[in-house]
């Protein structure tokens, strides 16, 4: 509803972010404000741009929880993705109708917004050719697997930002749109697998999957990042 801002409990840090349009990476603050949550119901004037509706929520909640921000230049760890020796390992696109795809087979609908999967010759999870999209995957042994199709490679530097949660710099050169597939465990479940077998099964990081699977090498280096640091709030707001 364009005339409505409404939250169930909602942590302080995202609507923190969602007001001043900031990645994780980017804000800095106690470890409260992942467990400080609030419900909101606002209205918002007809015609008002998500700019300006932003805005409306920053001075909410400075002027009802006292919320101090200021943005702060500090030194970070960034990554910069660089096209690792050998070259990438990138597809060029597939034109619609390839893929040697097996219509017989059920398709599902995953993601926000949802992109269709369908299963190849071999039953493995597919996008349909020739249509931008991008998809996760769960296979199992708490494996995700990346499908991409007619991507750029600013959708692969978000996927590794949300991954690494730390600011991704593309030096790669690589200016066109690429098909694409890589499998890795996601940070934290790097454990061994209770199913009989999968223990011994290749456990890539982000890392090793980027590397690895697209010829693309993250490199961390520290380096000036803007950030926006929170200094205090109350928990309890004033009343409406």
């Amino acid at each position: 509803d364009p005339e409505r801002f409404s939250c169930t409990h909602a942590a302080l840090r995202f609507l923190i972010m969602r007001a001043w349009g900031v990645m994780p990476y980017n804000l800095s603050g106690p470890s409260s404000l992942d467990d400080t949550y609030y419900n909101i119901e606002a209205k918002i004037p007809p015609g008002t741009s998500k700019a300006d509706s932003n805005l409306m929520l920053q001075r909410l909640l400075v002027e009802r929880i006292g919320l101090v921000v200021r943005h702060e230049i500090r030194e970070q760890t960034v990554y910069e993705l660089m096209v690792a020796k050998g070259g990438h390992k990138l597809r060029e696109p597939e034109p619609a109708g390839a893929g040697g795809l097996d219509d017989s087979l059920p398709s599902t609908m995953v993601g926000y917004p949802p992109v269709r999967v369908v299963r190849d010759k071999n039953g493995n999870q597919q996008l349909p050719p020739g249509k931008t999209a991008l998809a996760h995957v769960g296979i199992g042994g708490g494996m995700v697997r990346y499908l991409g199709r007619m991507e750029a490679i600013s959708s692969l530097v978000a996927v590794l930002e949300g991954s690494l949660h730390h600011l991704v710099i593309d030096r790669t050169g690589l200016t066109g749109t690429y098909d694409f597939t890589f499998d890795f465990v996601p940070e934290g479940l790097m454990l061994p697998s209770e199913v009989p077998g999968e223990a011994d099964l290749p456990r890539p990081s982000i890392l090793d999957a980027f590397e690895r699977q697209l010829g693309l090498k993250p490199e961390p280096k520290k380096a000036p990042v803007d950030m926006l640091v929170v200094y205090s709030f109350n928990r309890v707001p004033i009343e409406n």
